[in-house]
């Protein structure tokens, strides 16, 4: 975050689909969240923003 980089997550359903796990997703995404200028984009999205701004 403090270098401006990009982080990205990679989940499978079959491994984080678990009720005992998902706790662990909603803890990391309410972290993140608690950080001023983040950006929550898709593969898509980044491709884009690459594209327009390269």
């Amino acid at each position: 975050y403090r270098e401006g980089g990009v982080f990205q997550l990679t989940m499978h359903p079959h491994v984080i689909g678990y009720r005992s796990r998902i706790w662990i997703l909603q803890e990391l995404i309410a972290y993140i969240q608690g950080h001023e200028k983040v950006w929550f984009a898709t593969h898509a999205d980044i491709a884009r923003y690459a594209k327009a701004n390269s």
